[in-house]
């Protein structure tokens, strides 16, 4: 075997055996802890190490003069980068035990900053799930529930809640000839009367002030006893 053939061997020996640790290491950190994160890492290091010396020794072996040396800076310059995640990762963690340390014990489970309007206690009408999941402009929902006829959504919130938002819409395919409205109360107080809705009304967006709110009401008022519109209520909810 010449030189150049076997330089050409103990390079391309030494390339395979750098890539296979870096990528073992790599993909095996997702899976390992701390501790055998560092395990790991002195592991590599130290096969790294090995092999530089192999290197060495082969280079002197065969008295050859690798141009190669680079190829071996850049091996370093990625441990060395493997060695700061450990240190970066060493430091989260310490500081993940001092927050556990010094979070106080919870004792109160706080009002959520929102809720659903299908996960609230409804003390009247049943919220009925709906299967419209467009309205009748195409724009599509991933969940949407309705209320039947003249019957009232109500509820008890106790001011814990400022306001209001979500969709109302009319769905895809409504064929009704007549018309209904939206009523939203708070208190016993209207805070807002939708437009006349029929069945090529755009979808209304919901943005109500309910600041200081106890009992809230939605009631569909239709404008007759037949063949009015069903409104569909998405995304609907009570924020803080």
């Amino acid at each position: 075997m010449s030189k150049s053939d076997k330089a050409t061997t103990i390079i391309a020996a030494v390339i395979t055996g750098a890539c296979t640790l870096i990528a073992g290491f790599y993909g095996g950190r997702a899976s390992i802890g701390p501790e055998n994160y560092k395990h790991k890492y002195e592991e590599l290091l130290s096969q790294y190490q090995n092999m530089l010396i192999e290197k060495e020794d082969l280079s002197a072996k065969y008295q050859l003069e690798l141009d190669d040396d680079k190829l071996y800076v850049q091996l370093k310059t990625k441990y060395d980068a493997l060695e700061k995640q450990y240190q970066d990762l060493k430091v989260e963690n310490e500081n993940l035990k001092n927050k556990k340390t010094d979070s106080p014990p919870t004792t109160q489970t706080p009002n959520p900053a929102s809720i659903k309007l299908e996960n609230i206690t409804n003390i009247g009408a049943k919220l009925h799930k709906g299967d419209a999941y467009k309205d009748n402009y195409e724009n599509e929902y991933a969940m949407c529930y309705f209320l039947n006829g003249r019957s009232t959504f109500h509820t008890l919130l106790n001011m814990k809640y400022s306001k209001f938002k979500g969709t109302a819409y009319i769905g895809l395919g409504e064929q009704a000839r007549w018309s209904t409205k939206i009523i939203i109360e708070a208190d016993g107080s209207i805070i807002y009367s939708s437009p006349e809705i029929t069945k090529t009304s755009r979808p209304i967006e919901l943005n109500i002030n309910i600041t200081d709110c106890n009992e809230f009401k939605i009631t569909l008022e239709d404008s007759s006893v037949l063949d009015c519109p069903t409104v569909y209520f998405a995304d609907c909810g009570f924020y803080q």
